[in-house]
């Protein structure tokens, strides 16, 4: 059987495939003409960063599993998949960890001003340390919005490794799962009023879209802080470059920007306050391993007539 590959994963992955009999072949192109040509005789399709259409999917006349190499299903059309009997799977074990330690990372490179730091240096000021004093966290608010598992990471790492208050908003949070450290909030604006430092780990849906909006940023701490891992789309971008200008906020950190206007994102890329990543905070060595055996072993499950463990649909068997 077939597996169509149309952007690179680590070799683990591919080797898993190998040693169980699966023909792995790259594809030609990562445009959709190109994929739909590669995929018709392919049984599996495993993805990165590409979008699966149904034009693609309709192409794929032996599909049987679509594997995402990654969490977010936002590139994939999940309901067309399953109308034709396709299973779709996701690898939500794999980057949690990397992802909530980019995120206790970047809190302490923003709280302790670390690219001020580098900034004085390199003109020669050795005394801004005096002059811009970081914040420590110990006994701060973190506001965790979004307690899935990297919310939850997150949590963990901040009340047991920095002794931080961790409060949490999340609407669809099992409360009786949620450890005693870690306070619920029912609202939005009150899990944001008196917060040191709100992250954000939430996906992208129509009730979360642009939600961290003008209002919800004016109810904000002053000189509070603001980081984005989630999904660029649940930030309205002009409220947050209003909100770092005014000093409502203190700073902010951004690794995703899908959605954000390209003169926003220049503006936002020239203040002294934020740090931006290029949505790297799941690319580590460990977490590409990971991302790329799941994948692999979704597809062998799904293709020796078994229930995939990572799928996000039910299809009949």
């Amino acid at each position: 059987m077939k597996v169509l590959l149309p952007e690179m994963v680590d070799s683990i992955g591919i080797s898993y495939l190998e040693d169980r009999g699966y023909e792995v072949v790259l594809g030609s192109g990562i445009d959709e003409d190109s994929i739909c040509r590669d995929i018709v005789d392919a049984d599996a399709l495993l993805i990165r960063s590409l979008c699966v259409t149904k034009r693609i999917i309709d192409s794929g006349k032996k599909l049987k599993v679509i594997a995402r190499h990654g969490v977010g299903l936002e590139l994939i059309d999940v309901e067309y998949a399953t109308k034709k009997n396709i299973w779709v799977c996701n690898a939500p074990l794999s980057n949690s960890n990397a992802v909530a330690e980019y995120t206790i990372g970047i809190i302490l490179e923003l709280v302790r001003k670390s690219r001020l730091m580098q900034e004085g240096m390199v003109q020669g000021d050795m005394n801004i340390g005096r002059r811009e004093l970081g914040m420590e966290l110990e006994g701060r608010v973190l506001a965790v919005l979004g307690l899935g598992r990297i919310g939850a990471r997150v949590s963990q790492i901040a009340y047991y490794g920095f002794g931080m208050k961790v409060i949490a908003y999340d609407p669809f949070a099992d409360r009786e799962a949620v450890p005693e450290y870690i306070e619920l909030i029912p609202s939005l604006d009150k899990a944001v009023m008196d917060t040191d430092i709100i992250t954000l780990h939430m996906p992208l849906l129509e009730s979360t879209k642009g939600i961290i909006s003008a209002s919800v940023l004016e109810e904000v701490k002053q000189g509070a802080y603001l980081i984005n891992v989630a999904r660029g789309g649940v930030i309205d971008y002009s409220a947050l470059i209003a909100s770092l200008k005014s000093g409502r906020l203190a700073g902010c950190a951004l690794d995703v920007f899908d959605g954000v206007e390209k003169s926003d994102l220049d503006t936002l890329l020239g203040m002294r306050n934020v740090i931006i990543t290029p949505h790297s905070a799941a690319l580590t060595d460990k977490a590409i391993e990971k991302m790329a055996l799941h994948s692999a072993i979704s597809i062998d499950s799904a293709l020796s007539g078994e229930r995939p463990k990572w799928a996000v649909n039910a299809i009949v068997m």
